[in-house]
């Protein structure tokens, strides 16, 4: 899970996460990741989830 937060604060764009604010996504841990730059670690995470032992 570590892993994931870091991915997602390495694509973290402050600029996004205020844009965000307009359509009600708000809060502290709100990282402004767009949905295309999101798409491919979620591809890799999704991949790995099978292995993962609470996935069922």
């Amino acid at each position: 899970m570590a892993e994931v937060v870091a991915q997602l604060a390495a694509l973290a764009d402050p600029q996004a996460a205020q844009g965000m604010a307009c359509y009600g996504i708000t809060g502290h841990k709100v990282y402004g990741v767009r949905v295309p730059q999101l798409r491919r670690p979620a591809r890799s995470i999704g991949r790995g989830l099978c292995s993962w032992p609470g996935w069922r």
